[in-house]
């Protein structure tokens, strides 16, 4: 591959550049004869090698987890060490970078020769001062975050923006040639499906979209309450609740990529339910950390009971897993305490036979904040038929619910 570079100014200086692999070449007269090529540097994984006059100069990298190159430095007196000040020319360029890849000026530095493989690796074009980062395929803008153009790839992943940048995800997701983001759901999801009959590219899908969806989870507000309401459901998030935030995250992206997710979906009430493939027919579970509610396969126990657990409706599971949600935002990180102590009181519910949910304190504070936050949410029949509208599944109806609430006697409720 040739690129081509055109100066301004009173004299027009025309340089080309060869890519050969790793090898760079540089013609400096721009007349094509290959008179002036010569090789200028090879990259490799840890760096590159580079030709100053008949010298070869070894240059390293200092990577992050993404592969951004964040320090270049040599042993140019050849002593064995690098000193850190760089007006001795060892330490020869620093990078930091905003989260979607755009250099923060005024802390870098490039006091000697000059490195453009920068963002993830790739090279920075900086014809024109735009900036701009060459993947590939296409080429990326860091001070927008955005492509410049779609992804050949984009029927793959409808659901998202062809010129969204990594699902809006640059902490997590890598690109490696800007077509399509490389995300570990979607390609354990496209092997997996090579095994159990759903085909690469449809299972590849949908744990990608479910890895999207559970990451959507920080953003997901209360449709109902007001825009104060919601900003400081979401500010919380990544403050008071953070602990049990992130620990849902990745139990919720774990059993995406092991035991299987149905479905993540947004409940509209702030919470995201996870829908996994376990559980026995009969017996219904939940579990919530931050604002997921992790379940077991609905299927199995709509359509029939258990005798060791009370005949749970969904609508009853979800609702629960919001009381949960709003004991996490009451307590934030003292949750943790909660979490440990329930599944103890769930093993002595089963043992009983009893439902912890009727003796167990915080199973029961859950139950009551769940009901009072509903009721008051759901003023006004236009406001109640949105919200069951929104989601059936939730069939929350504030004069008739705790009539079939869990204070019943579960021997009645036995096969």
């Amino acid at each position: 591959m040739r690129q081509k570079v055109f100066g301004n100014g009173g004299s027009v200086t025309t340089v080309e550049t060869d890519y050969v692999g790793p090898f760079h070449y540089e013609d400096a007269d721009g007349d094509g004869s290959g008179a002036t090529t010569a090789i200028q540097f090879f990259a490799h994984e840890e760096g590159r090698v580079r030709r100053a006059g008949n010298e070869l100069v070894y240059e390293w990298f200092l990577k992050d987890h993404l592969g951004n190159v964040q320090v270049m430095f040599a042993d140019m007196d050849g002593n064995g060490a690098v000193s850190p000040d760089p007006v001795n020319g060892e330490v020869l360029q620093v990078d930091h970078y905003y989260p979607f890849g755009l250099r923060m000026a005024g802390l870098s530095l490039v006091p000697g020769v000059k490195n453009s493989y920068l963002f993830t690796g790739k090279e920075t074009q900086d014809e024109l001062s735009l900036g701009w980062i060459d993947f590939g395929a296409r080429m990326y803008d860091a001070a927008a975050g955005r492509w410049n153009g779609v992804d050949a790839l984009g029927e793959e992943y409808v659901a998202i923006s062809s010129y969204v940048f990594v699902a809006n995800n640059p902490l997590n997701h890598v690109e490696i040639d800007g077509q399509f983001f490389v995300v570990d759901d979607w390609l354990i999801g496209g092997i997996k499906g090579l095994f159990n009959g759903e085909g690469f590219r449809a299972s590849a899908q949908r744990h990608a979209r479910n890895s999207i969806e559970i990451w959507k989870s920080f953003g997901a507000t209360d449709v109902v309450r007001s825009s104060r309401f919601r900003t400081l459901q979401v500010l919380s998030r990544f403050s008071w609740e953070l602990p049990q935030q992130v620990t849902g995250v990745f139990i919720a992206h774990f059993a995406n990529l092991t035991i299987g997710v149905n479905e993540v979906e947004n409940l509209h009430n702030g919470t995201i339910h996870v829908e996994t493939k376990l559980g026995r027919k009969g017996e219904g579970w939940d579990f919530t950390l931050g604002n997921i509610i992790t379940t077991n396969d609905f299927s199995n126990y709509e359509k029939a009971g258990s005798s060791r657990r009370l005949k749970t409706k969904p609508s009853q599971i979800l609702n629960h897993g919001l009381g949960h949600y709003l004991q996490s935002r009451r307590w934030g990180p003292f949750y943790a305490v909660i979490v440990v102590a329930s599944p103890s009181a769930s093993i002595l519910g089963l043992v009983t036979q009893k439902n912890p949910r009727e003796y167990y304190w915080p199973e029961n504070n859950a139950e009551r904040l769940e009901w009072e936050y509903n009721e008051k949410r759901s003023q006004g029949t236009e406001v109640l038929k949105r919200i069951n509208s929104q989601n059936p599944k939730l069939d929350f109806n504030p004069q008739e619910e705790m009539k079939k609430r869990f204070y019943q006697n579960p021997k009645q409720n036995e096969d």
